[in-house]
């Protein structure tokens, strides 16, 4: 005999989960047919608005471990759509760049905005403003109990 499972616990982590799974999933499925992951996307992003960046300054970007950025980058490298090199000022630094495929997408840098119409369907204005204000301050939030 089965049994149905409880009633979810009105818990922010839950909620947050469950929506970035789905949103991820949505972005993911329209992303894979320019070849691109979320995680492409995000770091190409920025760099189509800033041609080249530190790797450190990447990965505080997309919020991420710097080994984990490096990977990524590695993984990004060998699809061509970044390039890695020394930091020309400091040698001890990697500096992370768009190549020539990576630049050749970058008509996707306003793809967040027909994902956030879509995701965002039935908002008021106001209603979208208030959200994205209240989920900044629980990342805000979430970053001070983590230094705490």
């Amino acid at each position: 005999m089965s049994s149905k499972p409880p009633p979810y616990l009105p818990s922010v982590g839950r909620l947050l989960g469950f929506a970035t799974t789905a949103v991820t999933r949505v972005a993911s499925r329209r992303l894979k047919t320019h070849g691109l992951t979320m995680q492409h996307w995000v770091v190409l992003s920025a760099l189509w608005r800033a041609p080249r960046m530190a790797e450190a300054d990447l990965a505080e970007y997309c919020h991420m471990s710097l080994s984990a950025v490096s990977k990524l980058v590695d993984r990004m490298q060998s699809k061509r759509l970044v390039r890695r090199k020394r930091d020309p000022d400091d040698a001890r630094r990697a500096v992370v760049e768009l190549a020539s495929k990576g630049r050749s997408k970058a008509n996707l840098v306003s793809f967040y905005k027909d994902l956030n119409q879509d995701m965002l369907k039935g908002f008021t204005a106001a209603e979208s403003k208030a959200l994205f204000s209240y989920l900044e301050r629980i990342i805000e939030n979430a970053e001070v109990s983590l230094e705490g």
